[in-house]
């Protein structure tokens, strides 16, 4: 990050220091007195940080409006979900996809579980309806299929048709389903945090 200094800071050395000051004063105290709106154009102290060489750019005045986004595409962030099976639980999050958005709205879901090999899966008994089907989901996924309307989490194999991949158990979590007998239900339901 370089100090904004007007390009008048140059003229004499003094001049130059007052600058700069001024310059880390408006960067560390930017609503103060110091502050002034100007028209005329900025330069920035800059240092290389492959050679130890100084230089002087142009920069943006710090009065300026930030640049706008290159894309304007909002990202929803991811929403924290908590997989309850009864005897332990693991944190997971869903993917900001229409399927993971209709899934969340009917939380909580309390889902009777079917264990094949290294896939649980249950029904939530809403057709959620089919957006970007994948053949493939790595260990810890959280997917949906509206073949049956199951919710599915994968801890070491492929499913078995293509499933909407709608979130992943965080970390390492998934490894605990590994060692634990998985009879009866789960309760997924919006997390309080990690």
């Amino acid at each position: 990050m370089g100090v904004q200094v007007p390009p008048s800071a140059f003229d004499s050395p003094v001049m130059g220091l007052v600058g700069i000051l001024r310059g880390l004063l408006q960067l560390f105290f930017p609503s103060t007195l110091f502050l002034q709106v100007t028209t005329r154009p900025c330069f920035a102290m800059a240092v290389s940080t492959v050679d130890r060489s100084h230089g002087v750019m142009p920069c943006t005045p710090m009065s300026a409006a930030p640049p706008e986004p290159a894309t304007k595409e909002k990202t929803m962030s991811n929403k924290m979900i908590e997989l309850d099976f009864g005897h332990f639980s693991v944190q997971a999050e869903l993917f900001p996809t229409k399927i993971a958005e209709k899934l969340a709205e009917g939380f909580p879901y309390t889902i009777q579980l079917t264990q094949w090999g290294n896939e649980l899966y249950g029904s939530i008994g809403r057709d959620l309806g089919e957006e970007n089907p994948v053949p493939t989901v790595p260990s810890g996924a959280v997917a949906y299929t509206n073949s049956g309307n199951y919710l599915c989490v994968f801890f070491g194999q492929s499913p078995a048709w293509p499933v909407e991949y709608v979130g992943r158990i965080i970390d390492d979590q998934w490894r605990i389903l590994l060692e634990k007998k998985h009879r009866g239900e789960m309760t997924i339901r919006v997390s309080s945090g990690r």
